[in-house]
Order: structure tokens, then C-alpha cells, then sequence
């Protein structure tokens, strides 16, 4: 499946789990960024790298964390 958003995709395999909601997708994250054009911005990355998909935003001053753990994306098979 190609997992999309406005600032990019990438591909992974999907597994329906009952324990998760049916709008909720879940990723392992750790995987190295691995761009199939890897001069282009927006290109897709091979490697299921979440952070394709999220902005480096600060949640706050205090907490110094990131938002990436909270992003919208579409699902479309292949």
C-alpha cells in the first residue's frame, strides 16, 4: 500500500488488527530514509520512514518534543 500525505509517501505492508480502530494506522518507526528519487522533495521512500510524512515542529518551548506521532494520511493500494 502507498501511505500519502501533502508532503510525502511511502510504501508498506498492511495487516487488519481488531485491537486497532479502523481509522488509525500504526507504523513502526526506525527505518533508515531511503529515497527513490533521491534529488526530488516529494519522492516516494522505500523504506516505510515515517518521518516523510511529518513536520519538525516543536509540541512546545517546555517540552522540546516533536509533533510526529500525529499525522493525517490516505491509504492507497497499489
Amino acid at each position: 500500500m502507498r501511505v500519502v500525505n501533502g508532503r510525502g509517501a511511502f510504501l508498506a505492508d498492511v495487516k487488519l488488527d481488531i485491537c486497532i480502530r479502523a481509522d488509525v494506522v500504526m507504523l513502526a518507526t526506525g527505518a533508515s530514509y531511503a529515497p527513490l528519487v533521491p534529488v526530488q522533495m516529494d519522492t516516494l521512500d522505500k523504506h516505510s520512514t515515517p518521518n516523510v510524512l511529518t513536520l519538525d515542529k516543536d509540541t512546545s518551548k517546555l517540552g522540546q518534543n516533536t509533533v510526529a506521532h500525529t499525522r493525517l494520511c490516505v491509504g492507497r493500494a497499489l
